[in-house]
């Protein structure tokens, strides 16, 4: 009777550690990963949230931070949180996005959010409303724990010769940019051209495009004022950038430190998004200081891009409604309120 008595505490010992995410080895390691440079905004934030967590758990939860795809690249982020490979990913809405086909309304150009902390920290919070308000959408992230969400700066437009005024100015020219916004250049007679921020450079000083859809945070990260003259400063939209656990690697943390990672978490948010503002404004300046030129489209202006970013829009809402989303406009009208309240508009 004694030995089945310890038969069965130790047992009961074995699944209390189990349960609590332990196991007779010694802390949890977590592997997180990004695909960008430490020093980028985003590689700052994370960096901040892992030392966080290490010195808050008090060495019960380790977090190992792999950066500019030294765990895994964009593409293959989903695949290696799935095989565990990754326990936490900053993965790219926009690039995955057959996965996410709902939660890229965030992105859709025409509908970004101030490049401020408050600015970041409201797009921030409507898509953590929107998940909670629209299933469709929480479906899409039901296999992920949002630790924080990381925004990009909103994509403007660099020219390298020839200043953009309105959309009739594009036409005919070599455009960079990813997702949507090609499908929007091609549609105003430009052709598209796959591009990111640290080929930007190179790009437009070879020639291999005349204009790209990038941030001023990114025009100074990577010196592309040096080799663009102009910036139309309209919004193209916000990357949307969410760093996610998977649920498994999550449910194997106890409570009580699943409380003190998303209390991190926040440290590391603000820490981005105040990086994000400054350097915005220093790669705005930048430029102006490098003899470059910043246009303001007058409201006629805007108001044409507008219509063009419409077309990008009801795309978005005929694609998801034919996917069986029946209030894809009432999320895209609910998203663009949010973004217009945002600017005081």
């Amino acid at each position: 009777m004694k030995k089945l008595i310890l038969i069965i505490v130790a047992i009961l010992l074995m699944s209390g550690s189990i349960l609590s995410g332990y196991s007779e080895g010694g802390p949890i390691k977590l592997r997180v990963g990004h695909d960008l440079p430490p020093f980028t905004t985003p590689g700052m934030g994370i960096d901040v949230w892992a030392k966080e967590v290490n010195k808050r758990t008090e060495g019960r939860v380790v977090v190992e931070v792999y950066p500019a795809s030294t765990l895994s690249d964009q593409k293959s982020g989903i695949d290696m949180l799935h095989a565990s490979v990754a326990d936490a990913y900053m993965v790219s809405f926009s690039t995955h996005r057959p996965l996410f086909p709902v939660s890229v309304v965030a992105g859709l150009p025409g509908l970004g959010f101030p490049d401020t902390v408050e600015g970041h920290m409201a797009h921030a919070n409507t898509l953590a409303a929107f998940i909670d308000k629209y299933p469709v959408m929480a479906n899409e992230v039901k296999d992920y724990k949002i630790i924080f969400d990381i925004i990009n700066s909103n994509n403007i437009l660099l020219s390298a010769k020839k200043e953009i005024h309105t959309p009739a100015d594009v036409k005919g020219l070599k455009v960079g940019g990813t997702g949507t916004l090609l499908e929007l250049f091609k549609k105003l007679g430009a052709a598209g051209v796959f591009d990111i921020p640290p080929q930007a450079y190179q790009k437009l000083q070879t020639g291999v495009i005349d204009a790209t859809a990038i941030h001023f945070l990114a025009t100074g990260e990577f010196k592309v004022y040096e080799v663009a003259k102009y910036a139309l400063d309209i919004s193209f939209g916000q990357a949307e950038l969410p760093f996610m656990m998977s649920r498994n690697s999550w449910n194997k943390i106890p409570a009580r430190d699943q409380q003190i990672i998303m209390e991190a978490a926040l440290v590391g948010q603000k820490i981005a998004f105040k990086a994000a503002e400054e350097r915005s404004l220093q790669g705005r300046q930048a430029m102006l200081d490098f003899g470059g030129k910043i246009i303001i489209p007058t409201p006629e202006e805007r108001a044409l891009w507008e219509k063009e970013f419409a077309f990008i829009w009801e795309k978005w809402i005929s694609e998801t409604k034919a996917a069986g989303v029946t209030d894809a406009r009432e999320i895209l009208n609910d998203w663009k309120k949010a973004a217009n309240k945002s600017w005081g508009r």
